[in-house]
């Protein structure tokens, strides 16, 4: 396979790169509880680079719009541990170092989405 072929590897051999086969990819990157829903596999097509348990810097999380903030609003949702009214996302931190994964942003935002829809409240 040359530098400038693209395509998911399995193992020993490459498949071309079709919706299909990306698809099926982001499936097997998928370890949630639930199956991926359509924003979730928008975000993965959209983000090929990342699977659902890549470590993303807070910027990265803010750039992607995988969290739905701006850096400054993570780092103050890191500190008082809430965000929009809401429980802050999860974060890992290593040293200094803050990673948000997709799998727990996920989550985290299926569960802010359960609790609005059962309040009531809109987004």
């Amino acid at each position: 396979m040359t530098n400038d072929t693209f395509g998911i590897f399995s193992q020993d051999k490459a498949e071309p790169l079709t919706s299909a086969s990306m698809e099926r990819f982001i499936e097997q990157q998928a370890v949630v509880d639930e199956p991926l829903n359509d924003w979730e596999r928008a975000w993965l097509a959209q983000h090929p680079q990342y699977t659902v348990e890549s470590e993303l810097t807070e910027r990265q999380a803010a750039d992607t719009k995988l969290v739905p903030c701006t850096i400054h609003s993570l780092r103050r949702a890191r500190a008082t541990g809430m965000l929009f009214g809401s429980a802050a996302p999860p974060f890992k931190k290593i040293g200094p170092r803050v990673f948000y994964t997709p799998r727990l942003i996920f989550e985290w935002r299926r569960k802010a989405t359960s609790v609005q829809s059962h309040t009531g409240v809109s987004s």
